[in-house]
C-alpha cells in the first residue's frame, strides 16, 4: 500500500516508532548526499563585504562533486556571524535603557515586550567585546 504523505492521518499509521539520533551523528566522517563519496574536513572562509569581516570555518567537502556542508557547531558559528552582521548593519531590534546601580552592582532592565516568554530560571551569558561593548545571550 502506497501512502500519500501529504494526506497522512494518525489512523493510517501501522505502529508507533521512536527514532534516536546519536549526538555525534553529524560530527563525521560524512558521506556526500549527492554522490555517496566520503567527505573530508577542510578550512574555508566566508566574507561579509558590507561589514569587512571574514570568518574561518571547518566544512565537510566532497572531493568528487565539491559539495560543502557545515556540521552543527560550524552552523551555530555561521548563525552567530549573521546575527553580528545584522547588528553591525543596524537591522536588529534596538532599544536604549538607563543603567541602574543598586549600591553594589550596575544592571540593565529589559523591556517587558522582550521578556514576556522568559521565566525565573533563565541565565544570561555575557561576553565582553570591549570595556563598553557586550554580547548578551539569554538561555535556559
Amino acid at each position: 500500500m502506497k501512502l500519500d504523505y501529504e494526506k497522512l492521518k494518525e489512523k493510517d499509521l501501522l505502529e508507533e516508532i521512536k527514532v534516536e539520533v546519536d549526538k555525534s551523528a553529524f560530527e563525521g566522517p560524512l558521506k556526500c548526499i549527492e554522490c555517496g563519496k566520503n567527505m573530508t574536513k577542510v578550512k574555508s572562509s566566508i566574507s561579509l563585504p558590507d561589514v569587512d569581516i571574514t570568518v574561518h570555518f571547518k566544512i565537510w567537502k566532497c572531493s568528487k562533486c565539491n559539495r560543502e556542508y557545515l556540521d552543527g557547531d560550524q552552523a551555530k558559528k555561521l548563525d552567530m556571524l549573521l546575527e553580528f552582521e545584522n547588528i553591525l548593519k543596524e537591522k536588529t531590534l534596538k532599544f536604549e535603557r538607563a543603567i541602574n546601580f543598586d549600591g553594589q552592582s550596575f544592571f540593565v532592565r529589559f523591556p517587558a515586550e522582550v521578556t514576556k516568554n522568559w521565566n525565573k530560571n533563565i541565565k544570561a551569558e555575557i561576553k565582553a567585546l570591549s570595556s563598553t561593548d557586550f554580547f548578551v545571550h539569554v538561555h535556559k
